[in-house]
């Protein structure tokens, strides 16, 4: 299968902001374009700092999409010099109701490659890109395009592909600590405009926790400040500590949400 394979423009920032996905899909509401005019102020102020992507189409239908942008201005606990770092890559699996699947075909190496050759051709030491052990985000994917594991904290994979001599990036340790108190439950949440889905997350956080007037308070640290950036932020995923308590690494639905609250509230009426 041939894929035609663009650079972000205007004319597919619908698709770009949909992540790689039919900007049609039925799934997509009114409250996650509300959070992908978010994400489309994030790019527009990141343009100028290197943002990049590749949207893919077959026959003139969205398959896929990849971000990248300088490792220095990257919405991830990374750090390094002269690097791409490839911020996101989505092939596009159940558009149309299931209907469509491109995976498999070759379309997720096709896009890495072509960031690869935009990278050598702006001079760029090389990727580095941030994966999981398993099968949602695989590490394993980048390694077989010739990508080598530099460091790892827990599932967390930071991986690698020099184009000449260089050091490696690094993860960032973050020091973060999340807030507890005497009389309430205290919800922190660390997420990056960078990605909608992460907007919506804490968006949910908020309104569940403003349910409960008085025992609930919710703390937001915005990671679009590198400063605030730890691996409780990692992987598109929204860093989130409930009296103290680490969250799952991963977005979770709402009735996850609250299962995690009602444990603490309960905890709390216990003492």
């Amino acid at each position: 299968m041939t894929f035609e394979i663009q650079d972000l423009n205007e004319n597919n920032m619908d698709v770009y902001l949909s992540c790689g996905c039919s900007p049609q899909d039925s799934r997509i509401t009114d409250k996650i374009r509300a959070a992908q005019q978010i994400k489309r102020k994030w790019a527009e102020d990141t343009f100028a700092k290197g943002l990049g992507a590749k949207i893919a189409f077959d026959d003139g239908y969205p398959a896929g999409f990849a971000e990248f942008l300088p490792i220095k201005v990257a919405p991830a606990p990374v750090q390094g010099e002269g690097l791409l770092f490839i911020s996101d890559i989505h092939v596009n699996d159940d558009d149309d109701g299931g209907k469509i699947d491109y995976q498999g075909k070759g379309l997720g190496r096709a896009l890495v490659q072509s960031i690869e050759t935009h990278a050598r051709e702006h001079g760029s030491k090389g990727l580095a890109t941030l994966a999981l052990d398993g099968p949602w985000m695989p590490a394993a994917f980048y390694e077989r395009l010739g990508f080598a594991i530099v460091d790892r904290v827990g599932p967390m994979r930071l991986l690698w592909k020099p184009f000449s001599e260089s050091a490696p990036p690094q993860l960032r340790k973050g020091n973060f600590k999340p807030t507890v108190g005497e009389n309430v439950v205290h919800i922190d949440l660390i997420y990056s405009s960078q990605c909608w889905g992460m907007v919506l997350q804490a968006q949910t956080w908020r309104r569940i926790a403003a349910e409960h007037p008085g025992r609930v308070v919710v703390h937001e640290h915005l990671a679009d400040d590198r400063r605030v950036m730890s691996l409780d932020c990692m992987t598109g995923s929204i860093g989130v500590y409930v009296d103290g308590v680490r969250g799952p690494g991963h977005p979770i639905d709402e009735p996850g949400m609250r299962e995690l609250l009602q444990v603490a509230l309960d905890k709390r009426e216990s003492r």
